[in-house]
């Protein structure tokens, strides 16, 4: 499946994820298709962001926040890890605190 800025946000466990000027609907639910995760679109990486993001994550109490840059995607493997695409590395932020970076592949 894919989806871009929103198209990947509604994938997540919540559309929180969005620029409130974009929330309109009724329920933050998103799809829930990522296991719990939610999604970041439009990521940049700077210590503002990482920090901003760390804090998102554990606000949504969510088990992992994935921040996609520009141009930027994942998908998930067979056994359900997450592969970077595109033209940047994405991050994986986990409530715990942890920042990992999600390898990227080519296609």
């Amino acid at each position: 499946m894919y989806g871009g800025s929103a198209g990947a946000i509604v994938c997540g466990a919540t559309i929180l994820t969005a620029p409130p000027e974009e929330h309109s609907a009724c329920s933050n639910e998103g799809l829930n298709l990522l296991g719990g995760a939610s999604v970041l679109a439009h990521y940049e990486d700077t210590a503002a962001a990482r920090a901003g993001a760390l804090h998102l994550t554990a606000e949504l109490r969510a088990p992992a926040l994935w921040a996609l840059p520009e141009n930027s995607g994942i998908r998930l493997d067979a056994s359900g890890e997450p592969r970077a695409l595109g033209e940047q590395a994405s991050l994986q932020f986990t409530a715990g605190g942890r920042v990992s970076d999600i390898p990227s592949d080519v296609f």
